[in-house]
């Protein structure tokens, strides 16, 4: 038990709740920039990644910060596209010094801003993404994922689609990167049971009208469905699809980053008995997810997110390199992490050395109606780690 105490007051020392200042150590700052997306179909996510970075920075501002060193936090603002991104992180860099990254940064961003770190000189940590090739092809040394791959949503897809009792299923999907990972991987897995899919659905992003998608859905011959749509997307696809009765027809509906909590309120009995799987949920049964929960709700009066949780893990994997390191230089930063255990909300947790990956859970859940008419989510599983998360992809060589 005692061992028990240690580690889990160690995990919370990590978090930024029990760090006390160090005597005669440098005050000056360290900057983290933050790339926020306040406009278009992802600027539904913003006010929870921008909570969650300040809630996170403050409580290592509040602790001592980085061995007396307070962290800085600047944040820029874009239109959600890659050129943009890359601008706002340059910008970042050059104007404010920043050399670390981190923000909203979905799939084509992400890949987008991996690629110019090196030359840039900064390090990105992303809790955004999804797609792959950043953990194969295009994974590179000053990047760090700290999100879910598809990998890992595809690994618990295979224990849904196990038990699914449809068997032949309709697959839509935001049309970038990480939509089309995710239906080539689901169309693969339903092969690997037996089960078949109909040709995949892309939507572009901020489709307002999504009649001529959901019309070829709902005269399908599928009993099933998997969506992969995000953001005010999810939101009127959910709506809309409603007037059609779509949902209606299927056996089961599986959602993949669609019937997430920031869009749920929107999405209403929409997206009622859809099974989404999260990378992270409130009930999450460490001391560190407790903290973390307790302290969103205290600051912001209500429950955090996915997307926060993951933005809030990020900062926690910036600290524990800048401790380890010394320094924001890139490359100390990068050595002090590769390997490394860092406490975060799943409780103590591996930064795996071959590709930078976060090596975490996953959650399948159940949307439900609550006692009081809203929306929310059952919890039916935990996926651990070690059972869920993709092996190292051979095509990652950190270049």
């Amino acid at each position: 038990m005692s061992m028990k105490r240690n580690l889990a007051a160690a995990a919370l020392a990590l978090l930024g709740l029990a760090m006390g200042p160090t005597a005669g150590l440098a005050q000056d700052k360290i900057t983290i920039g933050a790339v926020l997306i306040d406009a278009g179909p992802m600027a539904a996510y913003y006010e929870r990644s921008n909570n969650a970075l300040k809630l996170a920075v403050d409580q290592i501002n509040a602790g001592g910060g980085i061995d007396g060193r307070p962290l800085e936090l600047k944040i820029a603002t874009h239109a959600g596209t890659p050129e943009a991104a890359v601008s706002a992180a340059v910008r970042l860099r050059q104007q404010d010094g920043a050399r670390i990254i981190t923000g909203m940064t979905g799939s084509a961003m992400a890949i987008a801003l991996a690629a110019r770190a090196k030359v840039a000189d900064y390090v990105l940590f992303d809790p955004f993404s999804q797609t792959d090739i950043l953990n194969g092809k295009n994974c590179h040394r000053n990047y760090f994922r700290v999100s879910t791959p598809d990998a890992l949503i595809n690994n618990g897809m295979e224990a849904v689609v196990a038990a699914s009792p449809a068997s032949r299923f309709d697959i839509i999907a935001s049309d970038h990167p990480a939509g089309h990972d995710s239906a080539a991987s689901f169309a693969a897995l339903l092969e690997r049971h037996g089960k078949s899919s109909n040709p995949p659905i892309f939507v572009p992003a901020g489709t307002p009208d999504m009649g001529s998608f959901i019309i070829p859905m709902k005269s399908s011959d599928a009993d099933g469905a998997m969506v992969a749509i995000f953001g005010t997307d999810a939101v009127n696809f959910a709506v809309q699809q409603q007037g059609f009765g779509l949902f209606g027809k299927y056996k089961q509906v599986i959602g993949n980053g669609f019937a997430t909590p920031a869009t749920l309120p929107s999405q209403g009995a929409g997206v009622e008995g859809v099974i989404q799987l999260l990378g992270w949920t409130p009930e999450i049964d460490t001391p560190e997810n407790k903290a973390f929960v307790q302290a969103y709700r205290d600051a912001f009066g209500s429950d955090p997110d996915y997307v926060a949780a993951d933005q809030y893990n990020a900062i926690q994997l910036i600290a524990a390199g800048l401790r380890a390191a010394g320094t924001d230089e890139a490359g100390p930063l990068v050595s002090a992490l590769e390997g490394t255990v860092v406490a975060t909300t799943f409780g103590p947790t591996e930064v795996r050395a071959q590709d930078h990956q976060l090596v975490r859970p996953l959650t399948v859940n159940e949307v439900v109606k609550n006692g009081d008419g809203s929306m929310g989510y059952r919890l039916e599983r935990v996926l651990a780690a070690d059972e869920a998360m993709p092996a190292p992809s051979p095509d990652c060589t950190l270049k």
